[in-house]
C-alpha cells in the first residue's frame, strides 16, 4: 500500500471512532437532560401541591377573640380532603 492509502485509511478509522464517541456523549447528554426535566417537573408538581395545601389551610383558619387560631369542624374536613388528594 502506498503511504497516502495508509494515511487515508487511518483518517477514516479515526473519523469512525470520533463518530462513535460523539454518539455516546450525545445519547448520554439527552438521557441526562430527560432525567433532569422529569426531576424538575416532579419538583414543580410537588411545590404546586404544597402551595395549594398552605392556601387551603390559610383560607380556613381564623382567629378567635383571644387571638387563638381556630379551624371549624367543616373546615377541618375540607383541609383533610385537600391533603389526601
Amino acid at each position: 500500500m502506498k503511504t497516502i492509502d495508509i494515511k487515508f485509511f487511518e483518517l477514516c478509522d479515526e473519523i469512525d471512532q470520533w463518530k462513535e464517541e460523539v454518539k455516546f456523549w450525545k445519547d448520554k447528554y439527552e438521557k441526562l437532560e430527560k432525567d433532569y426535566k422529569n426531576h424538575l417537573d416532579n419538583s414543580l408538581k410537588s411545590a404546586q401541591k404544597d402551595v395549594a395545601n398552605i392556601l387551603t389551610f390559610a383560607l380556613h383558619a381564623t382567629d378567635d377573640k383571644n387571638g387563638n387560631l381556630v379551624i371549624s369542624k367543616n373546615s377541618r374536613e375540607i383541609i383533610k380532603k385537600q391533603l389526601n388528594s
